[in-house]
């Protein structure tokens, strides 16, 4: 079998330090929380940069995975890691463990 090539974005330390943020928040009239749900099992260097930037201090990060990378102890933001049973692959029932991993989030 041939070997699978797994995309890894070489990033900067905080990506977003030279740009306008992606959205436009005003604290005083936007009461909707802002989430950043990431799935599968990013490594430390993959989250790293997510985790440190500046701009998502005010950003939940939910982290859904079977192997729980490390946060660093200067995240900016805050960190929830939701711990899988198994990876989700589209075999057994992946979809269905996704909707029931997103409802377990919710609350």
């Amino acid at each position: 079998m041939g070997s699978c090539d797994v995309f890894r974005p070489r990033l900067p330390l905080d990506p977003f330090v030279d740009a306008l943020p992606p959205w436009h928040t005003d604290p005083d009239t936007d009461a909707d929380p802002h989430t950043l749900l990431v799935l599968g099992a990013p490594n430390h260097a993959d989250l790293a940069p997510l985790l440190r930037s500046a701009h998502l201090a005010s950003t939940l990060v939910l982290i859904a995975t079977h192997t729980p990378p490390p946060v660093p102890a200067d995240a900016q933001c805050p960190v929830v890691i939701l711990r899988l049973p198994g990876p989700l692959d589209i075999h057994d029932a992946g979809a269905v463990r996704l909707v029931a991993l997103l409802d377990r989030a919710q609350r």
